[in-house]
């Protein structure tokens, strides 16, 4: 989830600046509703496609039944696996507004600064499907 805030912050997507300092993968943030610094990943989180009993299926936000740290399949009511998360993505805003947010939000600024940031940007491979 770092990377893909660092992404965002370098690309002036809002909404996960709170994100820097998770750990972890997106799949599993989805399944947990992950979160720090006042951010859930619930709030930005559109739709999942999962896996289960072999067949594919995408479940809304809302299917998700998210609450506080949890999800229908982290509580085992759906037993399944994450393939993909679709976020929502708002208007673009000028990044440096989102490093300054994400500054105020995050212990370790030195992640969203400098050559870092665009090094996260030539790693990810796949945001959304």
């Amino acid at each position: 989830m770092s990377q893909l805030s660092r992404y965002c912050i370098y690309s002036g997507i809002p909404g996960f600046e709170g994100f820097v300092d998770l750990p972890g993968t997106v799949g599993g943030a989805a399944i947990n509703n992950s979160g720090c610094f006042g951010s859930l990943t619930s709030n930005v989180v559109e739709s999942v496609i999962i896996i289960k009993d072999g067949e594919r299926e995408i479940l809304t936000n809302n299917q998700m039944q998210y609450s506080h740290r949890n999800s229908i399949i982290k509580s085992k009511r759906l037993k399944a696996a994450v393939l993909s998360v679709k976020f929502k993505i708002e208007n673009k805003e000028d990044s440096r507004l989102l490093k300054a947010r994400a500054k105020k939000k995050s212990i370790s600024t030195e992640k969203i600064f400098g050559n870092k940031i665009s090094e996260s940007r030539n790693n990810i491979s796949c945001l959304t499907t």
